[in-house]
């Protein structure tokens, strides 16, 4: 992560957890040297982390949380087949669905482990 909020990763991509990137060996496995994850265009990214085969970016001046990588137990957010999210995945909205009853969300924290996702969200209203 630089000044400006751009977003570098390497290594290993099997599972996308680096992005949709430049990656220099043919199958796209693995990114040798840093790689700007693309799909983030004009975001400026305040906080990342990763879990073993996802990553997580997220802003803290719009309030934007991308998630993309590894998802055979849904832990990019997709709630759908997908087991691989090369792009990153905007999980705002998708979270917002999710809890029923409550609206006015706000992503609070986003955290990442070995295959799993913890979201702490806040929110004002419930019904």
């Amino acid at each position: 992560l630089d000044y400006n909020g751009i977003v570098y990763a390497f290594g290993r991509n099997d599972k996308g957890q680096c992005g949709e990137c430049n990656c220099e060996d043919d199958d796209k496995k693995h990114a040798y040297t840093p790689q700007i994850v693309e799909g983030l265009d004009g975001v400026k990214i305040t906080e990342i982390d990763c879990g073993s085969y996802h990553s997580y970016c997220g802003s803290s001046d719009d309030g934007m949380h991308y998630l993309f990588g590894g998802n055979d137990y849904n832990e990019c957010c997709t709630f759908d087949q997908r087991k691989i999210v090369r792009k990153p995945w905007l999980i705002n909205q998708v979270i917002e669905q999710r809890c029923y009853g409550v609206k006015d969300i706000e992503i609070v924290r986003v955290k990442l482990d070995y295959c799993n996702t913890r979201i702490i969200v806040s929110s004002s209203t419930l019904d």
